[in-house]
């Protein structure tokens, strides 16, 4: 990021700010609820936000399909988040509502205006229901908090707004497999780091780690895939 740097960012898109990507800052945030949790599912702005509605679609549009993070913000824009902080800043909000929905209305329309002249490229596949899945699945191979977590195929298919017909559908045209078998398989991956990275920790706690409700059961289905015990494995790898 640079300075005056605007930054868009959708429930479903990672993001951390800090060293060494920023350096000591003011920053600005405005969060909208616009109800769409994941890629595929409708938005629905606020009652407040009076564009009218070609122009509501036409920015959603652009929200939707580009999903470029990091965006040179013009003086217009600089100027509204300025008139929101400044507002934001008084010590009884509930008299500057209208002053506020006011501002966020004209930056709303100042960002689109921006897209416009630049004519920011769109891709529709942003928005399908395999986004979506893809999402889910590469988010529950990467985050060791959400892999652990007690999941059910119904639970995962909830995740994404889906049911799990059309759920286990999509996850097998993505990875060729159930959810369930994909689950299992990030499960032991990362079963296997830990085992070749993490020799302080034992069985009972990488099975913990990785969602396993016992020891046993673990060491039951890593020997069914991997043909040898997690001990074995970590022996194997350390010699």
């Amino acid at each position: 990021m640079q300075p005056s740097s605007l930054v868009i960012a959708r429930p479903w898109q990672r993001h951390k700010f800090g060293n060494p990507n920023i350096t000591a800052s003011k920053l600005h945030w405005l969060v909208s609820d616009v109800e769409g949790r994941q890629p595929h599912q409708p938005w629905r702005w606020p009652r407040w936000v009076v564009l009218s509605k070609n122009d509501l679609a036409d920015l959603t549009d652009c929200l939707r399909h580009n999903e470029q993070p990091i965006w040179p913000a013009n003086r217009e824009i600089i100027d509204s988040f300025r008139a929101i902080g400044e507002l934001a800043g008084r010590e009884y909000l509930e008299t500057i509502y209208s002053s506020v929905a006011i501002e966020v209305n004209q930056l709303l329309l100042r960002l689109l205006n921006s897209f416009k002249e630049q004519a920011i490229p769109l891709d529709r596949e942003l928005s399908s229901v395999q986004r979506s899945i893809a999402t889910f699945l590469e988010q529950l191979k990467a985050d060791p908090i959400k892999l652990r977590q007690p999941w059910t195929v119904k639970l995962m298919a909830q995740s994404c707004g889906l049911g799990e017909t059309r759920f286990g559908y999509y996850c097998r045209e993505i990875v060729n497999m159930t959810p369930s078998e994909y689950l299992q398989h990030c499960r032991l991956e990362r079963a296997a780091r830990l085992l070749r990275e993490e020799s302080t920790l034992t069985i009972r706690q990488i099975a913990e780690q990785i969602g396993f409700t016992t020891a046993r059961y673990f060491a039951t289905v890593f020997n069914e895939h991997c043909h040898c015990t997690p001990q074995q494995f970590r022996e194997q790898v350390a010699s």
